[in-house]
């Protein structure tokens, strides 16, 4: 009897990576890109160019994770509202410290990914809306439907590109979509991935992005034609930035489940937590 429940417990496990292992794989990965970034291990230019080529790994799979979070979660609204508030949180230390430090007028080297996801989740909760009729098999219940939300779901996207341009106040409670890190293709990314939801599809569409990314000089989205001097459009088609392309191996590798409970807060925490100490020991510890 017990053989039997350890093979049938052994033919339900599916072969891969669930989404709690490609999180920590992907934990890792960006711990080794800050680690670069500020220089913690070494000063060796070659050293650290291949440890952020390695963690150019962290971010698709962090937006593959994002995706994946949002077909699953209970609600989309507090998921979208965890994000504001982790990204608002980093953005306020981002603006706040170097006053604190005697820097003023300059922003810390710590990057804000969580307006990125924000506004992934945003878009895709926000078309969801728009899109679905009353009726819907995939609608709760009728009564979640109603003129209303397609309305303020339509204002919702349309509100944040008000804010293009630099407003230092503003942009901190409702950033520009185009100033997000790793560049509003990122959220388009994310968004196609959603909706397309088909894992073979979605990374043939990755190889392609991170392909262009490869090709596309960067400059051309720097000229005056664009006038996008101030946006991060061009930031995947810096550098090494193509090599993310390596990440849909882990994509490929996934397997549909969740894995182990719990750590649902790790990401939110550890993300800023690590980059603050990491600056940290870079200025004050090791006079990077």
């Amino acid at each position: 009897m017990n053989y039997l429940r350890k093979k049938n417990k052994m033919e339900k496990t599916k072969i891969g990576l669930t989404s709690f292992q490609i999180k920590i794989i992907a934990l890792v990965i960006m711990t080794i890109d800050h680690l670069a970034a500020h220089q913690i291990i070494t000063t060796d230019n070659d050293i650290n160019t291949l440890m952020r080529m390695i963690g150019r790994i962290a971010a698709p799979l962090f937006l593959f994770l994002l995706v994946e979070g949002l077909r699953h979660t209970r609600s989309k609204k507090n998921y979208i509202i965890r994000l504001y508030i982790a990204g608002l949180i980093i953005q306020v230390l981002i603006k706040i410290l170097p006053l604190i430090l005697s820097l003023p007028g300059k922003d810390l080297p710590v990057g804000n990914i969580m307006q990125t996801f924000f506004y992934t989740a945003l878009y895709i909760t926000c078309i969801e809306n728009i899109t679905k009729r009353r009726g819907d098999k995939h609608e709760r219940s009728s009564c979640m439907w109603s003129p209303a939300r397609k309305i303020i779901s339509v204002a919702l996207m349309i509100l944040p590109f008000v804010f293009v341009f630099k407003m230092p106040v503003i942009n901190i409670f409702i950033p520009s979509p185009f100033g997000t890190e790793y560049s509003f293709f990122f959220v388009l990314l994310g968004i196609a991935w959603y909706f397309i939801n088909n894992k073979y599809i979605n990374c043939v569409l990755f190889v392609i992005f991170s392909v262009i990314c490869r090709i596309v000089d960067y400059k051309i989205f720097t000229g005056d034609f664009f006038m996008i001097n101030e946006f991060t459009f061009y930031h995947v088609f810096i550098s090494y930035q193509w090599m993310m392309i390596s990440a849909v191996l882990f994509m490929l590798l996934y397997n549909g489940e969740k894995g182990k409970g719990g750590f649902k807060y790790l990401f939110y925490l550890y993300y800023p937590a690590h980059q603050f100490l990491f600056l940290f020991l870079s200025v004050y510890i090791l006079k990077r």
